[in-house]
């Protein structure tokens, strides 16, 4: 038996998770957000929170962490 690991996957944005379905599965976009509703609902995947999968190099991410630490 090996033993090793691997690093988790990247979470997907709604637009690449519509593109797998199409190109990998082979399912229309309706149909795969309905897949999508279901699994989330049944506590499967997270929401996808941004549609954005970086930051710009001039995000500010100290003045971010800042004020959320008021709270």
């Amino acid at each position: 038996m090996k033993i090793g690991s691997t690093a988790r996957p990247e979470g997907l944005n709604t637009v690449s998770l519509l593109k797998i379905g199409s190109s990998n599965l082979g399912i229309g976009p309706q149909h795969t957000m309905n897949i999508a509703e279901h699994l989330y609902l049944n506590g499967y995947i997270t929401y996808p929170r941004t549609e954005s999968t970086s930051y710009p190099k001039t995000f500010e991410f100290g003045s971010i962490i800042s004020a959320l630490k008021k709270y």
